[in-house]
């Protein structure tokens, strides 16, 4: 990439697009952009949590972003993943939100057997089912995990393959739960169903969780295009000063 501004979520996504060699000039902290959304999904979570805590005594959201086109681990694992965490489900008196991209068949044999603990939810970009959970599990470095770290909620990695960047485990999300086998995931999720809630050092991914990232993308966007005619360095370096002193000096970072 080789934008003059690159809007990013936090640290860590700089810290990815530098090993990536990106080469633009300089980075906006804003946030995650799907936030504008939070306060409408925490709403109907409440509904939802209160829906199933009337028969279950846990809610368990299982996100699986990967089977589809980009698949990168086999559908035996997928169906092993669910089938360990039914197992554990239906010891428990919990059920599962199977969270899906779209309605796979690889599923149904594990779902006929746990009818009573499994539902599916094939809604686009929904963090409803995992907000209303009181553990998350999702593939790898789940984009879905992470922004449920960011409201607190128990989670747990799945990285079967160990693809997962080696600085996200050791740095970014160091106190997040990753296994790489399914005794991992039995061991965590019955643990973390006997805990509450935690906090998480989630300040790399994203410092500000309060719904109003596209609020200062549009921002600076509108200071840079007010001072355009003054030239683009100019433009960048009127939008910056406003944005630092809005949110900090920590939010602009310059590609050295």
């Amino acid at each position: 990439k080789f934008a003059d501004r690159f809007f990013i979520w936090g640290r860590w996504h700089y810290s990815l697009l530098s090993s990536s060699n990106d080469k633009s000039s300089g980075y906006v902290i804003t946030g995650y952009i799907g936030d504008i959304y939070s306060h409408k999904m925490l709403k109907d979570a409440v509904i939802l949590r209160k829906y199933h805590k009337k028969r279950y005594s846990n809610i368990i959201a299982l996100y699986d972003t990967s089977v589809f086109h980009d698949l990168f681990f086999n559908n035996i694992i997928a169906e092993n993943l669910l089938n360990t965490v039914a197992e554990v489900a239906e010891q428990s008196n919990s059920i599962i939100i199977l969270k899906t991209k779209f309605r796979s068949g690889i599923y149904d044999k594990v779902i006929s057997c746990y009818s009573n603990n499994i539902v599916v939810d094939c809604s686009k970009g929904s963090l409803i089912p995992a907000l209303s959970a009181d553990v998350v599990i999702g593939i790898e470095n789940s984009t879905p995990v992470s922004l449920s770290a960011l409201y607190n909620k128990r989670v747990i990695n799945f990285n079967p393959s160990n693809t997962v960047w080696k600085y996200w485990k050791s740095t970014i999300a160091k106190d997040m739960t990753m296994v790489e086998t399914l005794g991992g995931v039995r061991r965590e999720l019955i643990n973390k169903l006997k805990m509450l809630d935690k906090p998480y050092l989630n300040v790399n991914i994203d410092p500000f969780v309060d719904g109003k990232s596209q609020e200062r993308m549009a921002q600076y966007i509108c200071d840079v295009s007010n001072q355009l005619h003054k030239g683009k360095g100019s433009a960048l370096a009127y939008a910056d000063t406003n944005y630092i002193e809005k949110n900090g000096v920590d939010k602009i970072i310059y590609n050295e």
